[in-house]
């Protein structure tokens, strides 16, 4: 997805397993259609849409545009345990200055979450280059494009 909903998601998909794996009169491919297609996208700033599927509830909401860290679904934390000060120091300013940045990681799972949250730190500034927060082994060409970006 283009918006990070990933933990909301995951507790979706964790809730569609489990409800997979139990007799419904419900076929999974018509929740999954719902989810997909009639849950709205909330507005930004402080409104919530609330969805529930099983048992499960999870609320979605976005920041508003002057404030993109009120509302975040990533764990900054983890930004600050990864990465010393320095470094974040230095990715800031490479993307501030559209260089190229590849963040690599054992851990792909963190790797999307570095890259949102430092998306997130750059504000006011928004990053318009190519952006690809886990770029599989087999694209591996894109590294060499003459182009800003930031790759996981």
């Amino acid at each position: 997805s283009s918006y990070p909903f990933f933990p909301q998601f995951l507790e979706v998909m964790k809730e569609l397993y489990r409800i997979s794996l139990s007799p419904s009169d419900i076929p999974i491919e018509r929740i999954i259609s719902n989810f997909i297609f009639e849950v709205p996208l909330p507005p930004r700033g402080g409104t919530e849409v609330q969805y529930t599927v099983g048992l499960k509830t999870v609320l979605l909401r976005r920041a508003p545009l002057n404030d993109p860290l009120k509302f975040t679904t990533f764990p900054v934390k983890i930004l600050f345990e990864t990465l010393t000060l320095d470094a974040i120091e230095m990715v800031l300013a490479a993307l501030l200055t559209e260089t190229q940045v590849l963040l690599v990681s054992t851990s792909l799972s963190q790797l999307t979450v570095i890259s949102e949250t430092i998306l997130q730190l750059m504000y006011p500034f928004q990053w318009s280059n190519v952006y690809i927060p886990l770029l599989p082994r087999t694209l591996r060409r894109f590294i060499n494009a003459p182009m800003p970006f930031l790759i996981g």
